[in-house]
């Protein structure tokens, strides 16, 4: 899957398996704030969000979904739109 390789040439791991949806599950915890004692988890996931949408990308955290720092990634446009959308992901994350 075209998602897929890229997430793979950015080193960002997801569940694999699935076969249903138009989403894959990532794992951004390697990149989210450190735990200062002081945020909860989701402030932490709130802080990485900021950034993700000042990059110009929005990634639903997983507040709602139960797994502390995997996010929801939707890849249902065309090619050219998860390309980008996955390329600012990169930049976010300082790749």
């Amino acid at each position: 899957m075209y998602a897929t390789s890229l997430l793979d040439d950015m080193g960002i791991k997801y569940l694999q398996g699935g076969n249903a949806g138009f989403f894959l599950w990532v794992d951004l915890s390697a990149w989210m704030p450190p735990d200062d004692g002081v945020k909860s988890v989701f402030e932490r996931q709130c802080v990485l969000a900021q950034k993700f949408v000042d990059g110009g990308v929005f990634l639903q955290p997983v507040e709602e979904h139960g797994r502390e720092g995997w996010w929801r990634m939707m890849f249902t446009m065309e090619r050219r739109v998860v390309k980008e959308g996955l390329e600012r992901v990169g930049r976010v994350l300082g790749g």
